[in-house]
């Protein structure tokens, strides 16, 4: 299964270049690393596989914090995300990728961002209108770097 394959990377995960944002601790939720990497391709957020087995990108830190640490999971006992919180895990999934691609631990400002217990349209720099994004302010003096990640196609 692809969430296996994502397993296996994640638990063969060796120590990370200094230069790399941290990513998030490892304990693996087979259960909910299955249902959100099948929810990832499904959603066609991220189209490579590879992206979410290498421990240095966005995409591997955004799931591993996804599965991990994000408190707003709607799983339930059938491997179905719900319709109504399927936007909101695009937009969660796709800001945590944005924080990983541009050294979100190096912004001047990050409050509240992969809080877990936050709703994502309060973290800094973000306006949402409908419990949607709609305003990412990327601003000057913020010291954001690295790329910006083509899952935000999909705010």
């Amino acid at each position: 299964t692809i969430g296996g394959a994502v397993a296996g990377a994640l638990l063969s995960r060796s120590g990370g270049d200094d230069n790399k944002t941290e990513s998030p601790p490892i304990f693996i939720n087979p259960y909910r690393l299955e249902v959100m990497t099948k929810f990832i391709f499904e959603e066609n957020i991220t189209s490579r596989a590879d992206l979410l087995e290498d421990t240095t990108s966005p995409q591997y830190n955004a799931l591993l914090w996804f599965v991990n640490v994000d408190k707003r999971r709607p799983f339930n006992e059938t491997s179905v995300i719900h319709d109504n919180w399927r936007k909101m895990l695009l937009d969660r999934y796709a800001l945590a990728t944005l924080y990983y691609a541009t050294e979100g631990d190096a912004w001047i400002s990050a409050r509240h961002w992969l809080d877990s217990e936050k709703y994502h349209c309060d973290w800094d720099y973000i306006t949402c209108a409908f419990d949607r994004v709609t305003i990412i302010d990327t601003g000057s003096g913020r010291n954001w770097g690295g790329t910006i990640p083509s899952e935000l196609k999909v705010l």
